[in-house]
């Protein structure tokens, strides 16, 4: 669950490679589109998969559910933005079990309804919502710049510091 993330998605590079018994069907193996669901924990957030090219064969964690949308009516990116929704996110907090670690069951999530609108509403509102994404990943880099820059001029200082108390 480290390597997923709401607003990047999957962190390829932190996946780990595992071998599969030949039992496996594959049925179970990850596609474009699927949505990864986070069923226990805190914060329960849904993330569709854009898996790159260099990656074979992917299957979930048993802490995933997979969903795979069969109508066409429904962009699975709109999906996965409902479920992270304040909405969404209400509905997980409050149908969650556990007093160690909260889960939810899966007939809490096949009960979960959606408003759906149209595509051309689907697509506007993803859209939207991947610009939101991109600023807030922008403002955080600028944060982390910033505070880069300013322990590089604590460090300068102390350093000048300390160089003219030793003269």
């Amino acid at each position: 669950m480290k390597n997923v993330c709401e607003d990047k998605g999957v962190l390829w590079d932190g996946v780990v490679e595992s071998e599969v018994s030949k039992d496996t069907k594959s049925k179970h193996e990850l596609s474009n589109k699927d949505i990864l669901f986070i069923a226990r924990g805190t914060r329960n957030i849904a993330v569709t998969l854009n898996i790159p090219e260099n990656i074979n064969r992917l299957y979930a964690a048993p802490q995933f559910y997979v969903l795979r949308l069969k109508n066409e009516s429904v962009l699975p990116e709109f999906a996965t933005w409902y479920f992270n929704s304040s909405n969404g996110q209400s509905y997980w907090s409050i149908k969650c079990e556990g007093s160690v670690t909260k889960s939810i069951r899966r007939n809490v999530l096949e009960e979960f309804e959606m408003v759906i609108p149209d595509l051309t509403k689907q697509r506007k509102i993803v859209e939207l919502n991947n610009l939101v994404i991109n600023e807030r990943l922008t403002a955080h880099s600028l944060i982390d710049a910033g505070r880069q820059m300013m322990k590089g001029i604590s460090q300068q200082l102390i350093k000048s510091e300390t160089l003219s108390n030793d003269r």
